[in-house]
């Protein structure tokens, strides 16, 4: 049986039901915290999110991939707590965001900048 790791284990896959996939239950960006202006008590963070995430688990929501990277907040006890306040299994990725590990800051251009296609099926796989 395929189990998959949450915040509070294991779970066999078969009781994930409906999985959102790249969710963020909380994120800022490397410094956010140095901006007190938009910083919320943990009791404030939580009053917000509880509510959210047993709504998700009666509208069939089962468990919730949170993306969040080391450097944008992730708090693992945060997750125990709010997954066992409802219910809803949350898968929390490891690692930094993908602009850290690219050794890129979030305002840099993209791989696939406006003036460079993308490559579709048909120019991907064309002979030479």
């Amino acid at each position: 049986m395929s189990r998959v790791n949450t915040v509070l284990g294991p779970v066999p896959a078969e009781e994930l039901r409906v999985v959102a996939v790249h969710e963020h239950i909380g994120y800022g960006m490397p410094g956010s915290e140095l901006d007190t202006k938009w910083w919320k008590t943990p009791e404030q963070r939580y009053e917000e999110t509880v509510p959210k995430l047993r709504r998700f688990h009666e509208y069939g929501g089962g468990t919730f991939v949170d993306a969040t990277g080391i450097c944008n907040g992730r708090d693992i006890d945060y997750y125990k707590s709010l997954s066992a306040k409802t219910g809803v299994h949350i898968v929390a990725c490891t690692g930094p965001s993908t602009c850290a590990r690219a050794g890129r800051s979030p305002s840099s251009p993209s791989r696939w900048a406006p003036s460079t296609p993308r490559p579709t099926a048909s120019t991907r796989h064309r002979s030479r």
